[in-house]
């Protein structure tokens, strides 16, 4: 999915000042990285790289919660008007540490799931594999590529939780936003936990089990937790918290299936069957009477006869259905609920479109 380039000015202009803090807290890393081994200094750019070319989806997520009025407005959401630029500090860099969390996150994700490229750019700890190879010899280079990348990783999460702290916010506001931030990267620890141990031989997850795990990894750090700490810094009533809430599960869901579809035509849907993943579509898949021919033909990694077998046997057509379901259900329930201005709304609906073309790649012929 590409950058909210389309999003409403204002929260184009915001999620830009949270990217730039992103960017600055990388580059801080690096500096203070340099004051005492400054042969690794360079990975704190490789950081602000990896952290500064994706989404901001979890950064926009978190002003949307807020949906601050603009200097125009009347404090009600008004009609769009004002200064586009309007940035509120505490937004911006919550919504940089959710970035953050992201960034570390997809580092240390990278490293459990062998990948070495993420955006066009090369993994961190398969560069710092590369950089080592000539002199240590791959095996060591590979830990040592490792290695790297989960301190980094471990670094990127310690400086979101240091932007939240630093928010100009009262104290019981802090301690909930840092309360669901944590907890949501716990969930994905989690998730992330259950995803390895599906992964070995004999072991045979349920249906439930993978959806799971599938959530944990996603939902609570993607879409709850930045909708909900955005009301939160924004001291939106409880109701709006609650509903964005509900609003954020589905769009995760949404995303879920949408990323699987997306990854059949990349390295994705090759690095899940190399690491015998087990995907919300696969298990969807399992149900079919077509699941014989998909698993001996993904066993075989005939990829393409697979692709194949998952479209003609209507399985690539539940699954989108599933997802426009989730998102029909996240526009309805944030229509019914009011809990955004007119801008907001111009944004999650753009949002909502990106998801709805994620739904329906081009593989198909």
């Amino acid at each position: 999915m590409p950058a909210p380039l389309e999003a409403h000015p204002i929260f184009r202009a915001r999620t830009h000042a949270s990217a730039q803090i992103v960017a600055r807290e990388a580059a801080a890393f690096s500096v203070r990285l340099d004051e005492f081994n400054s042969d690794n200094a360079d990975y704190g750019g490789r950081t602000a790289e990896i952290a500064t070319t994706g989404t901001h989806l979890r950064s926009l997520l978190v002003h949307l919660g807020a949906d601050r009025p603009t200097n125009a407005d009347d404090g009600n959401g008004g009609d769009g008007g004002g200064d586009a630029d309007a940035v509120y500090e505490p937004d911006a860099l919550v919504g940089a540490a959710f970035d953050l969390v992201h960034t570390g996150l997809c580092i240390i994700d990278d490293v459990i799931d062998a990948d070495h490229s993420r955006r066009g750019l090369k993994t961190i700890h398969a560069t710092a594999a590369g950089i080592a190879s000539p002199t240590i010899g791959t095996h060591a280079a590979a830990h040592y590529g490792n290695s790297i990348a989960v301190l980094i990783g471990m670094s990127s999460l310690n400086a979101a939780t240091s932007l939240v702290a630093k928010a100009d916010m009262d104290p019981e506001t802090t301690r909930r936003v840092i309360a669901e931030l944590t907890t949501a990267v716990d969930d994905a620890i989690i998730g992330e936990f259950m995803d390895v141990e599906h992964s070995l031989p004999g072991h045979d997850p349920t249906p439930r089990q993978v959806d799971n795990a599938a959530l944990l990894k996603t939902s609570p750090y993607s879409f709850e937790a930045p909708l909900v700490c955005g009301a939160l810094i924004a001291g939106r009533p409880v109701a709006v918290c609650d509903t964005l809430r509900v609003v954020a599960r589905h769009l995760g869901a949404a995303f879920r299936m949408a990323n699987d579809l997306r990854a059949l035509t990349g390295n994705g849907f090759v690095g899940d069957i190399r690491n015998h993943r087990t995907t919300p579509l696969m298990v969807l898949a399992e149900n079919y009477p077509a699941w014989p021919k998909i698993h001996l033909a993904l066993s075989s990694m005939r990829l393409d006869e697979a692709r194949t077998l998952l479209a003609d046997s209507g399985i690539v057509d539940e699954a989108r259905s599933i997802g426009e379901s989730h998102l029909a259900a996240a526009t309805d329930k944030a229509t019914a609920g009011h809990v955004f201005s007119a801008p907001a709304t111009a944004t999650f609906l753009y949002l909502c479109s990106r998801f709805r073309a994620l739904l329906h790649p081009d593989y198909v012929n």
